[in-house]
């Protein structure tokens, strides 16, 4: 006898999916869930399931009653029917609900609990119920009923199930061992008419099969996975958007296949530059990353910016790669901020001959900050015009080539170098254009000088980083900054940091 035949079905307690498990062992983990249980509560909660069919059989046909055709579809229509109905009704709408919610997200972040109204042992009961009522389904009408009840409840006890697995902390490094189960065994219980669905968890089988690849380092096989899933996903998209009942779900599945993206980003840039221990490290920041971008709900677009971003400084410490350009300095943390060069013309010259000065100048602005900080541009940049010494009668008559006390800025920035970084790498959070918007809302605020900045242009060059100490609730660099220093470069407690 081969060591399948000697399995046996067993309900786990937990999901309710049914497991063929090995009774002489003592624990098996359900392939669904993923938790660790002991066989004998398998087993305890398969016979309560079938002791109920069989209580259900008995109040259907009595003990030892013929039934014959004209017989069950009376049985059927009177008692089973309404209440299938009843319940598909009820599953149909807790399915589309339930796949309003992201049904994907990065390692090592967690989902927030969806609010849904049944649970995936509920859906499974009902399943095995249904296997009881299709003895009595006779005219075609209801045997259509039950396939199509059975295939939306056992599609939604395992979207259920992907939901669970998403939101359990102890599950969140092994769940993509689990996730492709359950999306599979979903998709193939639906029927035609949810096709949209149908593809889209097809899709997230083979991204959950990417996650897992890339969690164990083998970055490559997960972007090409990755790559695939986000195209299949952007199908499902087109077709949810063409279909009624699907098209609630196209914002689930736009942050999917950003999901998607992120991970690509990252799989891309890191490729098989890194040894276990460090891949380990790394995707670990990876996910605090991921949920600080999730909470602010930083875009796509933006998101790849600062992953790439993420990946230089990954292989930069761990590797020894000079990627990124560092002041020169030490500090217990390595702070980024945006040379933003400020382009404008004033006039200048003496006091009787004027001359248009053509002038560069550039902001150093923290990159440790969210969009939700734009209200208070000043905070974050080196406020270099506010600073600039008052005109004197000796200037007005000699004239002054520019309009800031930006020299010292200009200095660090143009002294960087890619080198080697030390202590903790802070990772930036804020992208380009959002630089350079921050800029422009700064140069707003520079009233003295409002009239010659009006016409200023900003742009972002490179990111730099800024040696550190962190004071209070703040960093606070340690090199000279020429008397412009930001009042606020961010929270440390609050900014994604390597520590490595």
């Amino acid at each position: 006898m081969s060591a399948l035949d000697s399995l046996t079905p067993g309900k786990c307690p937990g999901c309710g999916a049914i497991n063929n498990i090995d009774p002489k062992e003592s624990t098996y983990i359900c392939e669904c869930c993923g938790k660790l249980r002991a066989v004998n509560l398998f087993k305890e909660a398969y016979q309560e399931q079938e002791d109920r069919k069989a209580a259900r059989r008995n109040e259907l046909i009595p003990p030892g009653g013929v039934v014959d055709t004209v017989s069950r579809k009376h049985i059927f229509e009177t008692d089973i029917r309404p209440d299938v109905e009843s319940a598909l009704r009820d599953y149909t709408f807790g399915l589309t609900s339930a796949c309003t919610n992201q049904l994907l997200i990065a390692p090592y972040t967690l989902k927030t609990q969806a609010k849904v109204k049944h649970n995936s042992n509920q859906l499974h009961s009902f399943e095995s119920e249904l296997e009881l009522y299709e003895e009595l389904a006779v005219a075609d009408s209801a045997k259509d009923l039950i396939k199509k009840s059975k295939g939306t409840s056992t599609a939604y006890a395992y979207v259920l199930t992907c939901l669970d697995l998403l939101s359990d902390r102890e599950s969140v490094n092994n769940r993509y061992s689990f996730l492709p189960t359950n999306y599979s065994k979903a998709a193939e219980a639906l029927g035609d008419d949810k096709k949209p669905l149908k593809a889209r968890l097809n899709a997230l089988h083979e991204a959950s099969i990417g996650l897992e690849d890339m969690i164990s380092g083998n970055f490559k096989p997960a972007a090409e996975k990755l790559k695939s899933a986000s195209k299949r996903l952007e199908d499902a998209r087109a077709m949810a958007k063409n279909d009624i009942d699907s098209s609630a779900m196209v914002t689930a599945i736009n942050q999917e296949i950003g999901t998607c993206s992120s991970c690509i980003t990252v799989c891309d840039s890191l490729g098989d530059s890194l040894d276990d221990e460090e891949e380990a490290l790394a995707l670990q920041l990876f996910g605090k990353l991921m949920r600080e971008l999730d909470r602010e709900s930083i875009a796509n677009t933006d998101r790849k910016e600062i992953l790439e971003e993420f990946s230089k400084l990954v292989k930069t410490r761990l590797n020894g790669e000079r990627l990124v350009k560092v002041a020169s300095g030490k500090g217990d943390y390595m702070v980024p901020m945006w040379a933003v060069d400020v382009k404008y013309t004033f006039q200048g010259g003496s006091l009787f001959k004027k001359k248009a000065v053509e002038v560069t100048e550039t902001v150093l602005v923290s990159a440790c900050f969210m969009t939700s900080s734009m209200e208070y541009p000043l905070s974050f940049v080196t406020d270099i015009f506010g600073a600039a010494p008052k005109a004197t009668l000796s200037t007005k008559f000699k004239g002054v080539d520019s309009l800031s006390a930006g020299s010292r800025i200009s200095e660090i920035c143009s002294s960087a170098t890619a080198g080697g970084l030390t202590g903790v790498l802070v990772v930036p959070l804020c992208t380009k254009h959002v630089a350079e918007e921050l800029c422009n809302e700064y140069l707003k605020g520079c009233k003295s000088n409002a009239d010659k900045l009006r016409m200023a242009k900003c742009e972002a060059r490179e990111v730099i980083y800024i040696p550190c100490n962190k004071q209070g609730y703040d960093f606070v660099p340690t090199i000279d900054m020429g008397g412009v220093p930001p009042r606020s470069l961010g929270n440390p407690d609050l900014v994604p940091s390597m520590n490595l």
